[in-house]
């Protein structure tokens, strides 16, 4: 599983919020009932399930009632548009005849594209709707947390994760915001008609924090940069979870709260809730896998430049020693094994066989634009922030309009 897949997979805790966007947009207009089964619900033209967290097309299409041969065309027709991956909150939509018998599936994971397949033996085919892309400028104060602070913007959560994942590698969004710091997103606005259906790409985005400094992204030519031109990919992410708190950190000299014993403590500790999936800080090579004494269930991770992460007290464990992983894949899940007092992940870092403190590691870019690119992202850096800084004053003067 990729980093991706859960939310990826990174946004657990956020999945509410999630299924209230999901009604929000893809509801049935009618009155629904909500039926036994708690993803799914009915009109008197369709039904609607939301799938959760460990559904499979098969049990999905059978809340629907979908049987016989029509389930096996479903599945078959779905595997050509789909694969065999599902996601939580990908919404399926049932439409039926007036004798209430099934026509066709909808899968929709977005408000703008629909995956179509019917059930009398025509093909699947993926149904784009039709939209205008406008431009829309949010300066965002940071109170509480991220997720209300969005919210009460007026982004959804959707944009919220996009925002997220463009400082992943500078800015752990759950131990290193601060009230009062800001965030600033200039982002395309989709419509159809007059009515806003979505919302595509970030196209400039900042966050100044009390912790973090001011950090900063700019869309060019497929990518992300900061504002000297440095690509924001770099070798390490800034958390090997989603979300969490720190406990413990890297230390000479701690106090072992089972042992009873002051001893070193090469790394830091997340507490997070059992079964948090544990991230690949950076793509490299499993040399350990399996029980090791006090860390429990660990894995060890060899990287480019004399790197090797380690990830300890894991539930379970979803790799093996020899495989190839990518930055940002699922490697295990946390857990509370070997010597540990709750579920929590001990993560550590060695360079060139001695331990460094993570908190200390500030990874280059993968690459900096030199010479014309340079100049042609120094041009479009500009004109973003002119865009940004305009459509920010058009919106104080309307808001002083309305007053």
């Amino acid at each position: 599983m990729r980093r991706g897949d859960f939310v990826s997979n990174r946004k657990g805790f956020l999945i509410p919020f999630v299924i209230l966007l999901v009604f929000t947009l893809w509801g049935c207009e009618n009155a629904k009932v909500q039926s036994a089964k708690g993803g799914k619900h009915q009109d008197h033209k369709s039904y609607t399930y939301i799938v959760k967290r460990g559904d499979t097309p098969l049990e999905v299409l059978r809340a629907l009632h979908i049987e016989g041969d029509k389930l096996k065309t479903a599945l078959r027709a779905y595997r050509k548009v789909r694969g065999k991956n599902i996601f939580p909150n990908d919404t399926f939509k049932v439409l039926l005849n007036i004798n209430s018998e099934p026509l066709q599936v909808e899968l929709w994971r977005d408000p703008l594209v629909r995956y179509v397949i019917p059930l009398n033996g025509r093909p699947p085919y993926i149904d784009t709707i039709p939209y205008r892309k406008m431009l829309s400028a949010y300066i965002v104060p940071i109170f509480d947390n991220l997720t209300v602070s969005f919210e009460k913007a007026g982004l959804p959560l959707k944009v919220l994760l996009d925002y997220a994942n463009l400082f992943e590698w500078d800015i752990d969004f759950f131990t290193d915001t601060r009230n009062g710091d800001t965030a600033k997103v200039l982002i395309e606005v989709l419509t159809r008609g007059e009515k806003r259906v979505g919302f595509g790409r970030i196209l400039y985005a900042e966050y100044f924090g009390k912790k973090t400094g001011q950090k900063d992204a700019f869309f060019f030519k497929g990518g992300y940069f900061d504002r000297r031109g440095g690509s924001l990919k770099k070798q390490f992410l800034k958390s090997p979870l989603p979300f969490g708190r720190v406990t413990s950190r890297f230390s000479l000299s701690r106090w072992h709260p089972i042992l009873r014993i002051r001893r070193p403590h090469y790394g830091i500790d997340y507490k997070a809730p059992y079964g948090t999936p544990a991230y690949a800080v950076a793509s490299g090579r499993v040399i350990f896998a399996g029980w090791n004494g006090g860390y429990g269930k660990l894995v060890r991770i060899k990287h480019k430049n004399g790197y090797i992460t380690g990830y300890g007290h894991l539930s379970k464990i979803v790799t093996r020693r020899g495989r190839w992983v990518k930055q940002g894949q699922i490697i295990g899940y946390v857990g509370s094994t070997g010597l540990s007092t709750g579920p929590h992940l001990h993560f550590e870092i060695k360079k060139n066989g001695r331990y460094v403190n993570p908190e200390s590691i500030k990874p280059p870019p993968t690459f900096t634009l030199n010479g014309k690119g340079k100049e042609l992202f120094s041009k479009e850096k500009d004109r973003l922030l002119n865009l940004f800084n305009v459509l920010i004053e058009e919106k104080v003067a309307l808001n002083k309009g309305k007053r």
